[in-house]
Protein backbone atom coordinates (compact mmCIF):
# COMPACT_ATOMS: atom_id res chain seq x y z
CA UNK A 1 0.00 0.00 0.00
CA UNK A 2 1.57 3.20 -1.31
CA UNK A 3 0.46 6.82 0.44
CA UNK A 4 -2.02 7.89 -1.90
CA UNK A 5 -3.42 4.47 -1.23
CA UNK A 6 -3.45 5.28 2.60
CA UNK A 7 -4.61 8.67 2.20
CA UNK A 8 -7.24 7.56 0.08
CA UNK A 9 -8.75 4.99 2.26
CA UNK A 10 -8.73 7.35 5.45
CA UNK A 11 -10.73 9.64 3.51
CA UNK A 12 -13.47 7.44 2.36
CA UNK A 13 -13.78 5.80 5.59
CA UNK A 14 -14.28 9.04 7.13
CA UNK A 15 -16.50 10.73 4.29
CA UNK A 16 -14.23 13.37 2.94
CA UNK A 17 -14.71 13.94 -0.82
CA UNK A 18 -11.41 14.81 -1.78
CA UNK A 19 -8.07 17.38 -0.66
CA UNK A 20 -7.80 20.57 -0.85
CA UNK A 21 -4.35 23.12 -0.20
CA UNK A 22 -5.82 25.94 2.99
CA UNK A 23 -4.20 28.80 0.60
CA UNK A 24 -6.94 28.10 -2.42
CA UNK A 25 -4.99 26.91 -4.37
CA UNK A 26 -5.37 23.54 -5.17
CA UNK A 27 -8.14 21.01 -4.62
CA UNK A 28 -8.61 17.33 -6.14
CA UNK A 29 -11.27 14.73 -6.01
CA UNK A 30 -11.14 11.27 -4.43
CA UNK A 31 -11.85 9.52 -8.11
CA UNK A 32 -8.35 11.72 -9.08
CA UNK A 33 -6.65 12.07 -5.89
CA UNK A 34 -3.07 14.07 -5.87
CA UNK A 35 -3.27 14.40 -9.67
CA UNK A 36 0.10 17.28 -9.47
CA UNK A 37 2.14 14.34 -8.53
CA UNK A 38 2.90 16.08 -4.66
CA UNK A 39 2.29 13.73 -1.29
CA UNK A 40 -0.22 16.01 -0.18
CA UNK A 41 1.82 17.51 2.52
CA UNK A 42 0.33 20.32 2.87
CA UNK A 43 -3.13 19.33 2.01
CA UNK A 44 -5.95 19.11 4.34
CA UNK A 45 -9.25 16.49 4.02
CA UNK A 46 -12.50 18.19 2.42
CA UNK A 47 -15.63 18.03 0.67
CA UNK A 48 -16.71 18.53 -2.77
CA UNK A 49 -18.24 22.17 -3.22
CA UNK A 50 -19.94 24.03 -6.24
CA UNK A 51 -17.17 25.48 -8.93
CA UNK A 52 -16.92 28.97 -10.39
CA UNK A 53 -15.98 30.82 -13.67
CA UNK A 54 -12.05 28.87 -13.28
CA UNK A 55 -13.45 25.36 -12.19
CA UNK A 56 -15.63 22.09 -12.20
CA UNK A 57 -15.90 22.30 -8.36
CA UNK A 58 -14.08 23.29 -4.99
CA UNK A 59 -12.80 21.43 -2.68
CA UNK A 60 -13.43 22.95 0.97
CA UNK A 61 -13.31 22.55 4.34
CA UNK A 62 -17.20 21.98 5.37
CA UNK A 63 -19.74 20.71 3.36
CA UNK A 64 -22.01 23.77 3.66
CA UNK A 65 -19.20 26.18 2.66
CA UNK A 66 -20.31 27.98 -0.72
CA UNK A 67 -16.59 29.46 -1.45
CA UNK A 68 -13.30 28.75 -0.86
CA UNK A 69 -11.72 32.03 0.62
Amino acid sequence: MNVTEIIEKYLKENGFEGLFDDNGECGCELSDLMPCGESGGQCEPGYKLPGNEECDFLIGPKPEQKEVP
